[in-house]
């Protein structure tokens, strides 16, 4: 039998499930009404929708307000609530624009049947004791790994297989997010 911890009071879970993530209903019950994203982030008015439209050959997200008209990764006044942004039905999903000291790690093409690459282990270790949040991104083969991070200047790392992604609070980018928690 696997020994393991429970998701919401940190108990242990003697089960032979080898998916239980509570140790029993009412950790259960509770997770299922937890949202998907931190406090932290829930707390910022830094919510739009987007929606992918074709855009020089290729598909580009679009960030949108909760009508459904553009908005602006770089102006506040086009961002809203969480609950007003889970609430509009605008394009294709939820994103959140960086910011308020929160940066975001995009690993690429990370994850195939499950199984995180090599490369990608490394890259979350060496984040995760800070990592606000690590999440499946909309394709299934990469994860978003939220932050506290300083400002200054992003960069893409590409070599090999390794794809990573790395923007700072600061670099005016929002990133489509999921809500989809890796738990590997």
């Amino acid at each position: 039998m696997d020994s393991r911890r429970c998701e919401v009071c940190g108990e242990r879970i003697n089960l032979s499930r080898v998916d239980a993530r509570t140790c029993g209903p009412r950790c259960r019950k509770r997770l299922s009404r937890r949202a998907p994203f931190p406090g932290v982030m829930l707390a910022e008015d830094r919510w739009i929708r987007w929606e992918l439209t074709p855009r020089g050959g290729k598909l580009t997200k679009l960030p949108l307000r909760l009508d459904g008209s553009l908005a602006s990764s770089t102006d506040p006044a086009s961002w809203s609530s969480y609950r007003d942004a889970t609430a509009s039905t605008a394009g294709d999903g939820l994103g959140f624009v960086l910011g308020a000291g929160i940066g975001c790690v995009d690993l690429d093409d990370c994850l195939a049947d499950g199984m995180l690459a090599d490369w990608a282990l490394a890259e979350l270790d060496g984040r995760r004791a800070d990592a606000l949040l690590v999440e499946v991104s909309q394709s299934g083969k990469g994860l978003h790994i939220f932050l506290p991070m300083a400002q200054g200047k992003g960069r893409v790392i590409r070599d090999g297989e390794r794809h990573v992604e790395i923007y700072p609070p600061d670099s005016g980018r929002f990133i489509a997010v999921t809500g989809r928690h890796y738990r590997g």
